[in-house]
């Protein structure tokens, strides 16, 4: 089966304009028009405060990187609260000099959450464990008033 021949183009040269001898800009030869500043589009507007990245990671207004220390203060706090309650000693500090550092330091920090959530944690482990020092003391000194016929 043999298809017909396509019909003719339409009288013109393409250009949408009627009468011009011109190859339009999607023709061969055709040169796209030239706009005043170069673009058709306004360039994007600047706004004062909004922070300038350079494109260069770890640079003044970089990207943003993460801080070295974050998910080892987040690890450390996990594990206070569900092993060992003095790592959550640990957390805390290290939580605290690691925000001093991401807020002296100047540098855009991607993971400031999850430093101050490693810190919060370690407060609460810590509190876990001074609560059980103290349930401590007093079960010793409450068993020791039991074996001597006091209560």
């Amino acid at each position: 089966m043999s298809y017909p021949p396509p019909p003719p183009p339409p009288p013109g040269d393409g250009n949408d304009q009627p009468g011009s001898n011109q190859p339009g800009p999607h023709q061969p030869g055709g040169v796209p028009p030239q706009y005043p500043g170069g673009s058709p589009y306004p360039s994007a507007p600047q706004y004062p405060g909004a922070p300038q990245y350079s494109g260069h990671p770890g640079a003044q207004g970089g990207y943003p990187q993460n801080h070295p220390s974050a998910t080892t203060i987040l690890v450390l706090a996990i594990l206070g609260i569900v092993l060992c309650a003095p790592l959550g000693v640990v957390a805390w500090v290290m939580g605290n000099k690691a925000l001093k550092e991401i807020d002296s330091s100047g540098l855009v920090y991607a993971n400031r959450g999850t430093v101050q959530a490693g810190r919060i944690i370690g407060i609460i482990a810590t509190v876990f464990l001074i609560i059980g020092i103290v349930l401590g003391i007093v079960a010793i000194l409450g068993g020791g008033l039991f074996a001597a016929g006091g209560f």
